[in-house]
């Protein structure tokens, strides 16, 4: 009975909240809306990689999201644009599933601009696929992980494209994930840049992580890779690097759901962060502080 009573007030509460967006929304305009939820955009939250249109469970109304398009900010973090939010102004940045979107120059100049506008006391947040995860997944042959990625592809790509078969060879598990792009007109999500096994293999067996992530890039044309889909690997190595290389001064790996960042609210409570649960099992999770 208690359950039913919980989750019958989490849906009130939702519904109202949801009347409560229309009705702002359409006094106001869309753009009107944002700006009061973030005080002007000047919350010190940001949310990287976000749209207005997610759901309002999923993102709290006070985060100011940045996306290519369709959000607060509308940039393409692919021209390494300088972020237009003065230095040390921001105490919470959150990039999910966003930096594997980024080429390697474009990711490592975000670093830089995160760690500028964050105050001193601030913090990021990142989760990524992590790419060593995948590999030693394919490698063990780890049903968990390739059946997982396989419906998916059967799903979205074989079944609803009409793509071959060929798209549910399991070495596509990592090559996706390391190198994909986005086909728009059908929102099917992402499609791996394809090679046949054979060349995977003998590239996975023969060249270090960084090389062979960039030979994965290479299969992309330049049309898709304009697409804005997958272009870059990540591991912890990696990530705790370059966050290091950017000035941040200690960087921790935490767990779904997780986090020493203070103010930040994950999966519970009001105004917290949904994570999405199903990408937990293949993502890493990096918390850097200034």
């Amino acid at each position: 009975m208690q359950l039913r009573r919980r989750a019958r007030d989490t849906l009130e509460r939702y519904q109202m909240l949801n009347a409560a967006k229309a009705l702002t929304t359409a006094c106001l305009g869309n753009a009107g809306f944002r700006r009061v939820c973030t005080s002007n955009y000047t919350s010190e939250k940001i949310a990287f990689g976000e749209k207005n249109r997610y759901v309002l469970p999923v993102f709290p109304l006070r985060w100011v999201r940045v996306d290519f398009d369709g959000a607060d900010v509308n940039l393409d973090l692919n021209r390494r644009p300088r972020l237009p939010f003065g230095d040390g102004s921001q105490r919470i940045l959150y990039a999910s599933h966003l930096v594997e979107h980024l080429d390697e120059e474009s990711f490592q100049s975000f670093l830089g601009e995160c760690h500028r506008i964050l105050a001193t006391s601030g913090a990021l947040r990142i989760e990524t696929p992590d790419a060593e995860l995948l590999v030693a997944a394919y490698r063990s042959r780890d049903e968990a992980v390739l059946g997982h990625f396989r419906a998916l592809r059967r799903s979205n790509l074989v079944a609803r494209l009409g793509l071959p078969e060929k798209y549910l060879e399991d070495h596509l598990t990592v090559l996706g994930e390391l190198s994909s792009y986005i086909d728009h007109e059908t929102d099917s999500g992402h499609i791996p840049a394809y090679a046949d096994c054979a060349d995977f293999e003998e590239k996975l067996a023969t060249l270090d992580f960084d090389a062979f992530a960039k030979w994965c890039s290479s299969l992309q044309s330049d049309e898709h890779r304009a697409s804005g889909g997958h272009q870059n690997w990540m591991s912890w190595d990696k990530l705790r690097s370059r966050l290091g290389e950017a000035g941040f001064r200690r960087v921790v790996r935490v767990d779904y759901g997780k986090t020493e960042i203070p103010g930040l609210k994950l999966n519970r409570g009001r105004g917290c962060i949904r994570e999405k649960s199903h990408r937990a099992f293949y993502s890493i999770y990096v918390e850097a502080f200034k």
